[in-house]
């Protein structure tokens, strides 16, 4: 009896101790700038209801909005030491892990959502092997629409926009000098300062897209947009590959599929969001200003010539020809 009771008592211990370890719950903290209660952020809470359904309360995320947890090259090193596991980020803090990635924002080179969602599914799989060289899994390719200039007057041509004090975003001194060879006048700033700097007047200009132009409020303090695209701002949901690791590998294609909805859903969503918001914007006072024909050939032949220098250069002339070629053929097949 006394063996049979200690039999019992050791099974009893022994699965005590490995039950816990099979329900461990894994937190995975993830940062981004996109503003709190934003549709970005609405997306992000979705994959935190159904990462925690499919893993049965074992995969935890936890959302930090809105820049609380810092910028987004802040974002990357607190991820680098481990404070935070995962981001939904631009390629402002993608290209601090891979330059490659500013292949995805060189000026007037991508103009539409055909020609990015082409890019993606052609480079797509090469970005995500450098990032995942890196240390950084890729859950989900997003963006954040297409990049215009909002500013506080009525301009259209390059030189007047050239002699507004631009935000440019700091912690990347390549960027700012690509524009100051524009003959910008930049004035680089964390993107949580963006405010502050609309406010005290020490930025007049921002370059950024018209979803984030509302979400953030910022063009009650830079009321027109000069309509034209300059580049999409493009990002992605990363994990770092310790943290992902860490939740059982049968777990993990569940986990990524119902990202990548998310995502997806987001994104197409985002086809509309952009028009909105300029319809939004328009109520509250925006103007929408559209450049000359002449203007938009000033605009195009300074991108060009910026284009022409950063081969080799700020991006890789691998990645640089291959993105060239890329559009070239698609154009090609729809005839543009």
């Amino acid at each position: 009896m006394r063996i049979k009771l200690c039999a019992a008592l050791l099974g009893f211990l022994l699965a005590g101790s490995v039950l816990p370890a099979r329900a461990q719950r894994i937190r995975v903290k993830l940062a981004t700038l996109a503003p709190c209660g934003s549709v970005w952020d609405e997306a992000l809470k979705d994959l935190k209801v159904r990462w925690q359904q499919l893993s049965n309360g074992q995969v935890r995320l936890t959302i930090y909005c809105g820049g609380t947890a810092g910028d987004e090259l802040d974002v990357m090193r607190r991820i680098r030491i481990g404070q935070l596991h995962a981001t939904f980020i631009t390629t402002q803090g993608l290209e601090s892990i891979t330059k490659a990635a500013r292949i995805l924002t060189l000026p007037r080179m991508i103009r539409s959502r055909s020609e990015l969602d082409h890019v993606f599914e052609q480079m797509g799989p090469s970005l995500k092997s450098l990032l995942a060289e890196r240390g950084f899994k890729v859950l989900a390719w997003g963006d954040a629409g297409f990049v215009r200039f909002f500013v506080p007057k009525s301009v259209t041509a390059i030189g007047d926009v050239r002699s507004l004090k631009m935000f440019t975003w700091a912690g990347n001194p390549e960027t700012t000098q690509l524009w100051k060879d524009a003959e910008f006048n930049v004035v680089p700033l964390p993107a949580t300062e963006v405010m502050t700097g609309l406010q005290t007047g020490l930025i007049e200009a921002i370059p950024t897209t018209p979803s984030i132009a509302m979400a953030s409020q910022w063009f009650r303090h830079t009321p027109y947009m000069i309509d034209l695209i300059i580049a999409p701002l493009p990002g992605a949901l990363i994990i770092s590959k310790g943290r992902w690791e860490r939740i059982p590998a049968g777990m993990r294609p569940k986990l990524e599929a119902a990202a990548q909805d998310v995502i997806a859903r987001l994104r197409a969503r985002d086809r509309h969001l952009e028009a909105d918001a300029v319809r939004a914007m328009q109520k509250r006072g925006l103007k929408v200003m559209k450049p000359s024909p002449a203007e938009i050939r000033a605009w195009d032949a300074a991108a060009d010539k910026v284009n022409r220098k950063v081969r080799g250069s700020y991006v890789a002339a691998e990645y640089f020809d291959r993105i060239l070629r890329t559009l070239t053929s698609f154009r090609g097949r729809r005839g543009n």
